[in-house]
């Protein structure tokens, strides 16, 4: 499914600074989740922050963005431009090291993927991102996670997928009447 132009979406995104990936992610109100940047950062060196904030301007510009939930560890500069670009209602901060909210933004992916209300892009690193995730129970539901701390197995992009989920499931609620309720 191609996601035309002046598209209403929610944005997740999980970023690093080295070690690790950064992802971006959108999700139509019709539940289509699609990958809108992906950086892994090599053995020795860095993320390019440029190239990430580059990516989110033109995300900006190109879309109608309605709600924006940013995992902020590392990123803080750049959430808190973000918010002083875009709109401190339309980027937020979700701590996926929250268990109880993680656990019922993942809980809401689980259940729209169980009854086929959501679709994907099919992008690769998000198919290897979603495989390499493993499940950890929590007394709040379960959530996704890395197989260990160090592993170099990536699950940046689902992180992104299930913010990107939630930020839809919370903001992008239609009213009885039609029109969408924030």
């Amino acid at each position: 499914i191609d996601v035309p132009p002046e598209t209403r979406i929610f944005l997740g995104f999980d970023g690093s600074l080295a070690r690790d990936s950064t992802a971006l992610v959108g999700c139509t109100e019709e539940n289509h989740i699609f990958v809108l940047g992906h950086w892994e950062a090599p053995p020795d060196g860095r993320i390019n922050q440029a190239a990430v904030m580059e990516t989110v301007a033109t995300v900006f510009q190109k879309y109608r963005v309605i709600k924006f939930m940013a995992d902020p560890p590392y990123w803080w500069d750049q959430i808190t431009e973000w918010r002083k670009r875009y709109g401190e209602d339309r980027v937020l901060d979700y701590p996926t090291n929250s268990g109880q909210r993680m656990a019922k933004a993942c809980a809401n992916l689980y259940a729209a993927i169980g009854t086929a209300k959501v679709t994907h892009d099919g992008h690769p690193a998000m198919s290897r991102h979603l495989s390499n995730c493993r499940i950890k129970p929590t007394p709040w539901g379960d959530v996704i996670v890395k197989e260990t701390q160090q592993s170099d197995k990536r699950i940046d992009l689902a992180v992104a997928a299930v913010l990107a989920h939630e930020a839809r499931s919370l903001y992008g609620k239609r009213s009885q009447r039609g029109p969408m309720v924030w």
